[in-house]
């Protein structure tokens, strides 16, 4: 079985029990959490069924499941037909679908119309999440099932046209050209549409990473990648173009399937002169001498105006409210900031939600956990607004994390779901009963009334865990690299490493130290990281305030001015014409990226 890439569903008697138009039907939970843990890998749902539409529609949206399913055919038609129906809108090749169907006369018709068709009876489902065909890619972000939300918007609007070609000139397709230096920030999505596209892979040719940076590097090659939108949505990165400038013929010359039947790929064949291609079958269109006319093309913006270029940028913090100390001091340069920092809750107790697990479940936690947690009165550390964040929900030019709870807080297990609270740090565990004296007086102090009762309930649904190893963290901020858009610049913001100024903290330099050199490794190994490096900031105990993660004015003053030189390095659009390069490169400040690139420009003028 080849990848499968979309499974289409009967509905009476497989995805549910019963007939919603007789009987009525009873729900199958396993089956409604298996077309979400395919959506997050990936690979679509869509429905192939004889019942009412608006019936079953309001069915599935009682389950909450109507929004997973894209290009759903429900009513009276012949099953065969409709299914080769949802292969063509969705652009895809039968071998890389699946349908599911109780009965076996609707499994033989649907095979006679689409003979490399996967069928398979409801008795199969359970074996396919741990089949190879079903792995996918990890798309928790369901960025596959918006874009092929477009796709059936645009279907849906084009039945309104008699001619396609007035559809395609009304749709307003607009590409644009990445290339030069630019490209070494695509590199792994190069990668996989070479080596995953196949029905719009005219040549065919793999490259590795290494041989797609010196691809990049090869003045004999003009090499682009192409963004394609229109007016629907945005196709983002959708093709890869390398012509070979003394042969005139492309190597590479590849589009994501989700572009399928735009023209683009005719159109840039077109504006490049008609090169030489080896094209190897099979190819899903065929190259003419045509010129596509409904294709415009915006150049990429050239570097506008310092002022400009400085008024357009948003960047997000996210950690301590002492980074407010840091964005006084980049107050009117033209910066526009988005502050999301620890608070205090509506019963006076002091939030901090900036702990990457924190920051992950708040995209991933169930929210039947979330509201459980959240409801729950002895765990008075999280409230309604705990897993509330703006961290992911927009683009941002740079997003400034500070990473200190990472190496601060505890983190308890909840024994009943596996789940993960961090909280507290370095004394006084909640799970630790001798403890129970000790926390209820310090925060009577604070005039937060905490009981024993709720100590004791903590103990009996949670269990201390400890804090979150180098390993786990590297994992947590791969994953929140992963769901920060590709073009935002994620800047963390690391910890001293000096001695804390009280004995209560006696372990917390050697923790910094070691959670450093994590994090340093993670920015090392991973595109689009930077880090403002507290230690070249703070490099005495004097400069510290109550504890080793807050420090006097002074110390965010000079770290402001770090990252205000940061970030006009990173976004191109340096304030201060005079920053010395030569003395950039000596530090860890910009990734082994950035360098690379900056030290090319260096030696080409020969500095």
């Amino acid at each position: 079985m080849e990848k499968i890439k979309l499974v289409i569903w009967d509905l009476d008697e497989t995805f549910w029990n019963g007939t919603l138009s007789e009987e009525g039907i009873q729900p199958i939970e396993s089956n409604i959490s298996l077309i979400k843990e395919l959506c997050d890998r990936g690979i679509m749902n869509s429905i192939v069924s004889k019942n009412d539409f608006e019936q079953a529609k309001e069915k599935l949206i009682e389950l909450g499941v109507w929004d997973y399913f894209v290009f759903p055919v429900i009513g009276w038609k012949p099953k065969g037909p409709a299914i080769v129906d949802i292969i063509n809108r969705s652009q895809l090749r039968a071998p890389n679908v699946l349908f599911i169907d109780d009965n076996h006369g609707n499994l033989e018709e649907a095979k006679y119309y689409s003979k490399t068709l996967h069928v398979m009876e409801p008795s199969g489902i359970s074996s396919i999440l741990s089949h190879n065909a079903f792995k996918g890619k990890d798309d928790r972000i369901h960025s596959r099932l918006s874009q092929y939300k477009v796709l059936e918007k645009k279907f849906e609007s084009s039945l309104s046209y008699d001619d396609n070609l007035n559809f395609l000139a009304d749709s307003k397709i607009v590409i644009e050209k990445i290339s030069g230096n630019d490209l070494f920030s695509y590199v792994d999505r190069i990668h996989e549409l070479l080596e995953r596209t196949n029905q719009l892979n005219f040549t065919k040719i793999r490259s590795s990473k290494e041989e797609i940076l010196n691809l990049i590097e090869d003045d004999n090659f003009h090499t682009m990648l192409i963004k394609v939108s229109d007016k629907f949505g945005d196709y983002g990165v959708a093709g890869i173009v390398s012509l070979n400038l003394q042969k005139n013929e492309l190597r590479h010359f590849t589009f994501s399937c989700r572009i399928l039947n735009l023209g683009v790929d005719q159109f840039l064949y077109a504006s490049l002169g008609f090169p030489k291609i080896n094209i190897v079958p099979e190819v899903a269109v065929t190259l003419d001498n045509s010129h596509p006319d409904w294709i415009s093309e915006v150049e990429k913006h050239s570097k506008p105006n310092i002022e400009n270029k400085k008024d357009s940028e948003l960047i997000f913090f996210k950690g301590g409210c002492d980074l407010g100390q840091m964005t006084f001091y980049l107050k009117n340069k033209g910066f526009r900031f988005v502050e999301e920092t620890n608070y205090v809750s509506a019963n006076n107790f002091p939030i901090h939600q900036e702990h990457s697990q924190v920051l992950l479940d708040s995209k991933l936690l169930s929210e039947e956990n979330k509201l459980y947690f959240q409801s729950s009165d002895f765990i008075p550390f999280v409230d309604s607004q705990f897993y509330d964040s703006d961290f992911f929900s927009r683009k941002y030019s740079a997003v400034v994390y500070s990473v200190l709870m990472d190496y601060t807080n505890d983190l308890y297990i909840h024994k009943k779901t596996g789940s993960k609270l961090p909280f507290g740090g370095y004394y006084r565990r909640w799970t630790d009963e001798e403890n129970d004296n000790e926390i209820i007086q310090t925060y009577q102090k604070m005039n937060i009334p905490i009981t024993k009762k709720q100590l004791l309930d903590f103990r009996r649904e949670f269990e201390f865990y400890g804090p979150i190893s180098p390993l786990e963290f590297k994992s947590n901020l791969l994953k929140i690299r992963e769901f920060v858009d590709d073009h935002t610049k994620l800047i963390f913001v690391n910890g001293a490493e000096v001695e804390p100024p009280n004995n209560i903290e006696k372990n917390a330099l050697s923790r910094h130290k070691i959670m450093n050199a994590a994090l340093d490794e993670f920015i090392e190994n991973t595109k689009n990281t930077y880090l403002l490096d507290v230690r070249n900031i703070v490099t005495s105990s004097d400069q510290l305030s109550n504890n080793i993660r807050h420090y006097k004015r002074e110390a965010y003053q000079n770290l402001s001015g770090d990252l205000l030189q940061l970030l006009n390095s990173i976004l191109d659009i340096n304030v201060n014409e005079n920053i010395d390069y030569l003395s950039v490169l000596k530090s860890k400040v910009i990734s082994n990226k950035v360098l690379r690139i900056i030290y090319r420009k260096i030696k080409k003028v020969g500095v």
